[in-house]
């Protein structure tokens, strides 16, 4: 069996001393706070933006309400986020980060003998709850759809979730090429994405049906590529895969 190459443990942060980027000329700017006075603070916005993102959404978001909600005046808040969208790109590190040490830690565990759909149900419940799973797919993946700079680096993460769920088929016992391998985790990718972000949309209950109708279809998925000793017919995990 073929084994995955191990990747980066999580994603490089973005340049912190850059003012903007020529794609899209927002300005990214942000300062490392080297004392603990200024890391608080960092901390508080960070969280003003989070609330906020959960109790209103990403499209009333300004760095005024983010100061607001903070407690600091807005020429603290830019001395360190040259604007709302540095905020984010923070956040969207943080949790993209988070995510890829949830595959690294997986990783390990199927080089040790771990079963692909156990490996895949243990990976999704984790993501889902993360401390911010839901107002990351509530709001957050909403935001990467629309600005450039989250775009960029959720563009950069999922290609590196499908190359990896890729080989991790391939070290399962699929003889399909690697090329076409990418193509099924692509798929695959997207589909747990969606499943996720309407999920954090849902009542309980209804949440529940959409990963369990979610897990069915994840188990039909991998059937086409694998030898059929890897999945049992007929056995989809009951509650989907969390």
């Amino acid at each position: 069996m073929t084994q995955p190459q191990r990747g980066p443990t999580a994603t490089s942060p973005a340049n912190k001393g850059a003012s903007s980027t020529a794609d899209t000329g927002v300005n990214l700017y942000r300062r490392e706070p080297r004392q603990a006075r200024s890391r608080e603070m960092t901390e508080r916005i960070l969280r003003a933006t989070i609330e906020h993102l959960e109790e209103e959404g990403g499209r009333t978001l300004t760095t005024n309400h983010i100061a607001r909600r903070a407690g600091v005046d807005i020429a603290s808040l830019y001395r360190y986020y040259g604007s709302k969208e540095a905020i984010l790109v923070e956040l969207t590190e943080r949790w993209i980060a988070g995510i890829q040490a949830i595959h690294d830690r997986h990783l390990e565990r199927m080089l040790n003998g771990m079963p692909l759909l156990a490996m895949l149900r243990s990976v999704t419940h984790d993501i889902e709850h993360m401390p911010e799973g839901r107002w990351a797919y509530q709001e957050l993946a909403h935001l990467m759809e629309t600005l450039p700079p989250l775009r960029a680096l959720e563009d950069a993460h999922s290609a590196r979730i499908v190359d990896f769920w890729a080989k991790a088929l391939q070290h399962h016992g699929s003889d399909w090429p690697l090329q076409r391998l990418r193509v099924l985790s692509r798929l695959f990718y997207v589909q747990i994405d969606a499943a996720l972000m309407l999920a954090a949309q849902l009542p309980a209950a209804e949440a529940a049906d959409v990963r369990r109708w979610h897990g069915r279809a994840v188990v039909r998925l991998l059937r086409q590529a694998l030898p059929r000793r890897h999945l049992k017919p007929g056995s989809p995990p009951r509650q989907g895969l969390c």
